[in-house]
């Protein structure tokens, strides 16, 4: 008898609770929102500039026309750095402003994901998956990110929300409205980032799926209106977006959608690693975890309902039409896909919110402690850039280098355009670097006819010593053919690190250049 009033007694303490929260809603999802807010900022205010952040700081402060242009010849469309330009003009371009508005962005989207769960099941269930997106650490990595992947989740998750609306408003005048809003943001989402396509394309598939279901002519929808709407706005930029995918930094992105890679959006998503990073039972304990949501969404087929339904086209449709994608054309980056992360993290929630008591609590425990390991993992790695291999310590170095001989103002040169970029932002413009091209394109674009190229070994006669910045020392033989010697070690323990060189005649005295 007491065994059993006690249970009652939790019962009755955790309906309680419940009703707490949903009464208290808006406070709760506030607290949330600080809570990701914090998280964000905490762990990427430490954190350097690298080089994609600082590209898009340095085209955000040129003349917008300029801007543009600039943009055409790059990989991404320009909203974004627009969206920068007039933050900076207003807010400055400082670290705290810059990482600020993507953390606005990225909790903007959290929020409207709030309301979307809301309506499709309900307050509690809300709740309970906000609370798992504000710990999910790829979206607390690119809210603080000062690059378009926050204000592109943000425009994915608004479309969303604004196609669920659409769908059930009955007024006639507001459901047009809200398709032309639906449409604009199409076209809006592509401008920011062009992979937004595959939620588009998600959204879409959906809708002829359920004209299907509900047998209805497919192409006497109106839905096909707002589509050709949203090729119509899009439309002025799309020669340039052929022309980027053709000859442009587009046609060099080569990743296959692999097996590790398809096993890496989930181990990004919970533990912000890649899966080849993981130990082999790590591995497997990915791979096992996917099998066990998998077989919670069959056992979820039972109570199907539409707005499951949606939940699930929004999660796996993404990932699905990427593999399609990339058997046409291989162009995998984890962090373009990064709009999706909130539908996939809100459908695992929901099939672990929706198990049997039992087993509920345990899975909630066990996904609440992988995306914590998730948290403590992306505090360690930083915004470690796994494609280049690299942890960016520019802000390190460049501290480093108004630290050494302050006394003894020497020319900064460095390997390359991407260095070069780097330490702009922290050390100002005035930085040599190795080009061997009459032209600068792509990322480089921004640093084209500058007077601090440097083409060739000849051009570094005019130095008697130079701080040679640099990842590795590929460009080192250059100076030792003009009788440059280094005049001591290298500097820092970090990937960027720099060695000052000098002429033999200028070994004891670096002031004369």
């Amino acid at each position: 008898m007491k065994s059993k009033s006690k249970i009652s007694f939790l019962k009755n303490r955790s309906k309680s609770f419940s009703q707490f929260l949903e009464e208290h809603f808006w406070v709760v999802i506030g607290l949330l929102i600080l809570l990701f807010a914090g998280l964000s900022l905490g762990i990427g205010l430490p954190q350097s500039v690298w080089f994609d952040e600082a590209y898009s700081i340095t085209l955000a402060k040129k003349p917008v026309s300029e801007l543009i242009h600039l943009t055409a010849i790059d990989v991404h469309p320009p909203i974004y750095y627009l969206f920068l330009h007039f933050w900076g003009d207003i807010f400055g371009f400082g670290e705290f402003s810059l990482r600020f508005s993507s953390v606005m962005t990225m909790t903007t989207a959290i929020v409207l994901m709030a309301i979307l769960i809301k309506h499709l099941f309900d307050k509690r269930f809300a709740i309970f998956a906000t609370f798992l997106l504000c710990l999910s650490p790829m979206l607390i990595r690119y809210g603080f990110e000062i690059r378009m992947y926050a204000l592109a989740t943000m425009i994915a998750v608004l479309a969303t929300l604004v196609l669920f609306f659409m769908e059930k408003e009955k007024n006639i005048k507001k459901y047009h409205f809200l398709q032309i809003i639906y449409a604009a943001l199409i076209a809006v989402g592509m401008l920011t980032l062009y992979y937004t396509i595959v939620i588009w394309l998600t959204h879409f598939v959906y809708l002829i799926w359920r004209t299907i279901r509900d047998k209805k002519p497919i192409f006497r929808q109106d839905f096909w209106l707002m589509y050709i709407l949203a090729v119509l706005f899009f439309s002025p930029w799309f020669l340039t977006m052929i022309k980027q995918f053709t000859n442009g930094a587009l046609a060099q992105i080569s990743e296959p959608m692999t097996i590790n890679n398809i096993l890496g959006v989930f181990s990004f998503n919970l533990l912000y690693k890649p899966i080849w990073q993981l130990s082999q039972i790590g591995g497997l304990f990915i791979l096992g975890f996917i099998i066990l949501i998998g077989i919670l969404f069959v056992r979820s087929l039972k109570n199907d309902s539409k707005n499951n339904t949606f939940l699930t086209f929004l999660a796996a449709g993404p990932l699905v039409i990427e593999i399609i994608i990339c058997l046409v054309k291989p162009m995998y980056v984890e962090r373009y896909l990064v709009y999706s992360t909130p539908f996939l993290i809100t459908l695992i929630a929901y099939l672990v919110f929706k198990t049997q008591d039992k087993v509920r609590y345990v899975s909630i425990l066990f996904l609440f402690g992988l995306l914590i390991v998730g948290i403590f993992n992306l505090k360690q790695i930083g915004n470690f850039n796994f494609q280049r291999m690299q942890r960016p310590n520019i802000k390190e170095l460049s501290e480093a280098i108004k630290e050494a001989d302050h006394r003894k103002i020497i020319p900064i040169f460095a390997d390359s355009p991407y260095e070069a970029t780097e330490l702009s932002y922290y050390l100002g413009n005035e930085i040599y670097f190795y080009a061997p091209y009459e032209e600068l394109a792509g990322g480089y674009a921004p640093l084209n006819k500058s007077k601090y190229q440097i083409k060739n070994d000849q051009e570094l006669k005019k130095f008697n010593c130079v701080r040679y910045t640099y990842y590795d020392t590929k460009i080192a033989s250059l100076l030792e053919k003009q009788g440059f010697r280094k005049t001591q070690d290298e500097q820092t323990d970090h990937a960027l690190k720099y060695t000052d060189y000098c002429k033999k005649i200028d070994v004891q005295d670096k002031t004369n250049f």
